[in-house]
């Protein structure tokens, strides 16, 4: 009995071992991928070494230097974005800095901070447009404009109105 368990055990590994192997194929590629990333790291091309560093990582996922070439690519291609969507913000063009973080997080979907960010400037949009409305309401007030007044806090009404059902709709 414990020579067919000891047999058994060998025969688990050996598979075992032959599965994870690599292919002397995969080899060549992995050492074709790594060349081509050394000549993009040195033109400054990060972004394009992206996908071929997802390719070797799918060959070989127990890769160091993979791993180590992925996190740095994915560092520096997100720098300038992440400037370009920082520049946009201070100038508080929000929907140009939405869009900015949207291209980053189609880029590395699982951070949440860029949801963070994203939503955190809507909600800003939001506030921006209801304080621009309600400055124009008072100053139709403060002209005794009672008319073009409630115009403007009408349409803040049906602006949430609006945001409300959308909302809904989209959950």
């Amino acid at each position: 009995m414990k020579t067919r368990s000891v047999i058994f055990m060998a025969f688990l590994l050996c598979i075992a071992t032959a599965a994870g192997a690599i292919t002397q194929r995969q080899v060549e590629r992995m050492d074709q991928i790594k060349k081509e990333v050394t000549t993009l790291f040195r033109e400054g091309k990060f972004e394009q070494a992206l996908p071929l560093l997802n390719e070797a990582a799918a060959i070989d996922p127990l890769d160091k230097t993979i791993t180590r070439w992925q996190t740095l690519a994915r560092q520096q291609a997100f720098e300038p974005i992440c400037r370009d969507a920082a520049e946009a913000f201070q100038a508080e063009n929000f929907a140009k800095a939405i869009e900015t973080w949207d291209k980053l997080l189609k880029m590395n979907p699982d951070d949440r901070r860029i949801s963070s960010l994203i939503e955190t400037t809507k909600n800003l949009i939001t506030d921006k447009t209801t304080s621009d409305m309600y400055l124009r309401a008072e100053q139709f007030m403060k002209d005794n404009d009672y008319r073009s007044a409630m115009n403007e806090l009408e349409g803040r009404y049906a602006f949430n109105w609006a945001k409300n059902i959308w909302a809904d709709a989209l959950a």
